[in-house]
């Protein structure tokens, strides 16, 4: 794997090759991960039969703490098939998640807060994420006996007034996974069961950028 140095951390870029890895079974490749001065730009590329995804994957295990994510792209336009994930990850029973997607819905909720795993009761909340603009944060404080997510329309060094949020929401119990060496923080961009790429508007990406992240230890 290749490797970027992004908002002050060092990240690994996953290439899988020609063969398929994840639960949709999706290829990925450096290709699409494209880093520059104006941020980091995850985006889905076709090549003659294949289609790939991108993901980056920390470096470091950052543990408990308050994990900020800076997006400057419109996530709700996201093609319904797509999934943009902010993921603590040791396992699909160690996971801590924000996910953009319509899960090839139109029809449906666009964002969702997660503590894998997703079957225990309480353990999903799902909303309608619709930006007035291209930039939003997305909070993810990760605590001992809490989990506390917010999501806010633009960019801000302090909170700003209450009508700026978008959703917030807090899970409180016993099973919250504990950090380990292998809780990494993955950013990614994948398709939802390996569909086809669909665009059933104009309006419709194929891509995610993210221009900054900040991390505050507890």
């Amino acid at each position: 794997m290749s490797t970027i140095n992004f908002s002050g951390y060092n990240w690994l870029v996953k290439d899988s090759g020609n063969t398929p890895t994840g639960s949709s079974n999706n290829l990925y490749s450096s290709r699409c991960v494209v880093y520059n001065s104006g941020g980091l730009k995850l985006h889905i590329e076709q090549t003659n039969n294949n289609v790939y995804c991108a993901e980056i994957e920390s470096q470091l295990a950052f543990g408990y703490g308050t994990y900020y994510f800076y997006l400057n792209s419109r996530i709700d336009y996201l093609a319904p098939n797509l999934v943009f994930g902010l993921s603590i990850y040791k396992d699909d029973n160690n996971e801590i998640d924000i996910e953009f997607s319509k899960w090839n819905n139109e029809n449906t909720h666009n964002t969702q807060y997660v503590l894998q795993p997703i079957s225990k009761s309480n353990h999903l909340h799902k909303f309608i994420t619709k930006l007035n603009g291209d930039f939003s944060i997305h909070i993810l404080q990760w605590l001992p006996k809490e989990i506390n997510y917010k999501s806010l329309h633009g960019h801000y060094n302090k909170q700003p007034k209450n009508g700026f949020i978008i959703q917030s929401w807090q899970y409180k119990g016993a099973d919250i996974t504990k950090p380990t060496p292998d809780h990494k923080l993955h950013i990614n961009l994948w398709r939802y069961k390996n569909n086809p790429i669909q665009k059933l508007s104009t309006t419709s990406i194929n891509y995610a950028t993210i221009s900054g992240f900040k991390y505050v230890k507890m």
